[in-house]
This record gives structure tokens, sequence and C-alpha cells, in this order.
């Protein structure tokens, strides 16, 4: 991939931040079909020549100055964000500072902040050199928020074929989850009975995970991977500690699905599909993953439910390779299997990828959970890539009845650092109909929505 002289290209946006924020008037160059505009000159987005005249033109300009102004300093600062990664070489830095014994030693620290949920940060531990890889590492925030994690790793061959297998362990406690109810209008839905004087229209809970689960990839060809899973987990659910109004009992009446302790083993076969050369860097192609999956309880717990879905997404090339559009469309269905022993409200769909709300939030719950999304991508330099995206979410009971009105909805603009072999850093601003979140996370990441690391 080619770069562009991404120095002096910054040095030049910043000399036309600085000019237009002390309030230096933008004025057309004497040849405007021969200059470009300060937008034109940000890596991916091109715009036609500024020509001022006329009244009707005039009173445009005033009434898209405010949205217009603030797109062009959100994207001041990528390009911004572009030359410091770029010309420092960022992505290299911290892995060299954080790694030790050649490369397979080393730890990172971990630290998730998030608009409208409590922060809590750590570190993690590794050792990785194939064909093993190891990782201990934890989360702590107070007694009620924690986390600790450790995964043992492998490649390997079987019959010809490139195979990998994760196990992991996980301790989790955290206290500020939301449950909304079911539907898409948890308000107006029989199913949801709210305690007599309920002051909010969610109830707030603690969860306590204990869970162990293994996943196994084996690569058939080139495109294709068999992904199998299995998952053995207790769960909790219940007030958190301190008394409140909000607290889940406050606000459900008694008999609330899956409050108390659940304990289910679930196995998991899925078919991914991916013709993209480099998952890792932004390039064109098509990811398709079809799963299916059962839980059983086990030690009394009488659950039984399956589980199946779709998870597909287009990378469309639009200029050149490397800026692509992606639409992508998640479904997520939940099946009860034993109708003595109703589904808890925990182990509905989960929208991971959501980006209007916090993942601590249950905002909408039901059987079908539908997440589609258009995601425009471009590289900035080669470690760090930047991201406009629109996307909402639909909950239905079952799929005939999804429906888009009064759904709700995000729309925002991010950037994510790569490392050499998976993301560091990833930070999103999204507003829409939940109002304004700022996302900022910290610590390699896969990014995959694989069902066993639903919490």
């Amino acid at each position: 991939m080619k770069r562009l002289p991404i120095k002096l290209l910054s040095l030049i946006l910043l000399s036309a931040g600085w000019l237009t924020s002390a309030g230096a008037a933008r004025v057309a160059p004497p040849d405007s079909s021969a200059a470009l505009t300060e937008s034109a000159l940000i890596r991916g987005l091109e715009a036609d020549p500024v020509i001022r005249g006329g009244r009707l033109r005039t009173g445009a300009n005033a009434l898209l100055w405010l949205p217009r102004t603030v797109l062009d300093r959100s994207l001041l600062l990528i390009a911004r964000s572009a030359y410091v990664a770029d010309e420092s070489g960022l992505a290299e830095h911290i892995e060299s500072l954080l790694s030790f014994g050649g490369g397979y030693l080393g730890w990172y620290p971990v630290v998730n902040i998030s608009s409208g949920s409590k922060t809590a940060a750590g570190a993690t531990l590794y050792y990785d050199k194939d064909p093993l890889r190891f990782s201990l590492g934890g989360r702590y925030r107070n007694h009620e928020i924690w986390t600790a994690t450790a995964r043992l790793g492998a490649t390997f061959d079987a019959a010809g074929r490139d195979c990998e297998a994760e196990l992991t362990g996980r301790l989790r406690h955290r206290d500020d989850y939301r449950f909304y109810g079911f539907g898409s209008d948890p308000g107006s839905d029989p199913r949801n009975i709210f305690a007599a004087g309920a002051a909010h229209d969610y109830g707030v809970f603690a969860q306590r995970i204990s869970r162990l689960d293994l996943v196994v990839d084996v690569r058939l060809s080139s495109h294709w991977i068999l992904r199998g899973s299995s998952l053995l987990r207790r769960r909790e659910v219940l007030d958190p500690d301190a008394a409140a109004s909000d607290n889940l009992s406050a606000v459900f009446a008694p008999g609330l699905p899956g409050v108390g302790v659940g304990k289910q083993a679930y196995n998991e076969i899925a078919m991914i599909h991916d013709t993209r050369p480099c998952a890792d860097r932004i390039t064109p192609g098509t990811r398709l993953e079809i799963h299916a999956g059962l839980s059983d309880g086990f030690d009394g717990d009488p659950s039984r439910f399956s589980r199946a879905g779709i998870d597909a997404a287009h990378y469309l090339p639009v200029i050149g390779h490397d800026r692509v559009l992606v639409p992508r469309l998640i479904l997520d269905t939940i099946d009860n299997r034993n109708d003595a022993a109703p589904v808890s409200f925990a182990d509905y769909p989960r929208q991971r990828t959501y980006r209007g709300i916090s993942n601590a939030r249950l905002l909408r719950t039901d059987a079908v959970s539908l997440t589609p999304s258009l995601e425009y991508q471009w590289p900035l330099t080669y470690r760090l890539n930047a991201h406009l995206f629109w996307e909402t979410l639909l909950v239905a009971g079952k799929i005939g009845d999804l429906e888009s009105g009064g759904a709700p909805w995000a729309m925002g603009l991010g950037l994510d650092l790569q490392a050499s072999t998976a993301e560091l850093a990833r930070l999103s601003i999204a507003g829409g109909s939940d109002g304004l979140r700022i996302i900022f996370s910290y610590g390699f990441s896969k990014r995959t929505n694989t069902r066993t690391k639903w919490q």
C-alpha cells in the first residue's frame, strides 16, 4: 500500500485548523478548478471545490455551517492522529516496550472506557511462540467489578489440515448490568411485569460468572473454517449489594426468569467463509458465518434451548482496494426446548457489535435479534484505520415480526490502531437514539463475536 506524504499533509492541515479556529475566514482560491479544499487533503475523502456566490448558496452555507464545521474538525483530528501514528511508529514502539525475550514474552495494560458504564483496568501477561501460547490477566475496579482470565492456545496439524485450539477459564463479577425488559417496546410488552410503584424503566443487576470454554478451528481450505465451541458455565443473577430504587427486584415483579443460579453446558458448530486476503487489514472480500448450538442445564438446572444465527458482511472496494464500504447483517435467534423451564433473560441474544450503548445494558431482549450496519473503512497509515458507521438494532419474538419503527440506532466515527497480530486500541464516538457514547479500549483484541464470549 503506497503511503501519501503524511507529514507534509498533516502540517498543512494543522495550519489550516489553527487559522480557522482563530476566526480566519475561508477564501476560495482564484482558480477553484485546480485547487483542493481542506477536506480533500484527508486520505480516503474527496470534495468538490468551494464556490461561493449567490443568495441561495449563501443561505445554504449559513444553515450547514455548524454540521460542516463539526465534520471538518473531526476529520482534522483523524488526520493529526494519522501523522502521530505514522511518524512516531506508535504501534511498533508500544509492542517493543511491552515485550521481551525475543518478543515471545510480554505484558500489556487493559482498559475499556465507555460512557454509561463503569471502568475497570488491569494487565495481561502472555507467552506466544508457535505452536503454544498462554496468557494470564485480569481487570479490577472494586470488589464488585473484577475479572480474572487464563488462556491456553495451540496450533497443530490434523489429517493434513491446519488447526487452532484455545481453552479459556474466566471468573467475572460485575454489578452494573441493566435489563430493560422483553420486546421491542418493553413498556407495552405483556411479558414484562413491573413492580408496583417502580421508579425506573430498567432494573440493575449483578452477575457472578464462572466459566470454562474450548474453541477449535479447523481450516478446510483457503476460504473455509470449521469451528467447534463448548462451554461450561455457572451464572448467578442477583441484586447489587447496595439497596437502590433501580435494583432488579425493585423494578420487576418476582418470578423473572433467570434470577438466581443457572448451570449450563453449551455446544456449538459454525462454518466460516472468508474471501478476504488478510482479515487483519482493510481488504475487499466477503465474510459469512453460520452457527447452530444447543444448551443443556446440569446439576439441577432444567433449562434447555438452542441457538442459530448468521453473520454476513461484504467488503466492497470503493477507491482502490483499501477503502471499502461494508454492509453487514448479524442475526441471532434462541428457541426454548423445555416449556417447563423458561429461558433466562440473560441468555437471550446479546448485541456485542452494536456501538450505540454499553454492552452492560440489555436494551432490547427477545428471541430474535437483528443488527444491520453500514460502515466505510479507510487506512490513514499502515497501522491506523478510520471508519464511519451507521447501525440499528431490531428484536422480535420471531423473524416475521421484526420492525424498524422505533428501533434504536447509532452513527459515528472511529479509529483503530493495529499491532502486528491483533487490534491494539480503538476509539469510537457514536450518537443516536440513546444519546452520545464515547468508547476507548486498549489491549490486544481479536474482536470476535463468538457466543461463548457473551457475558
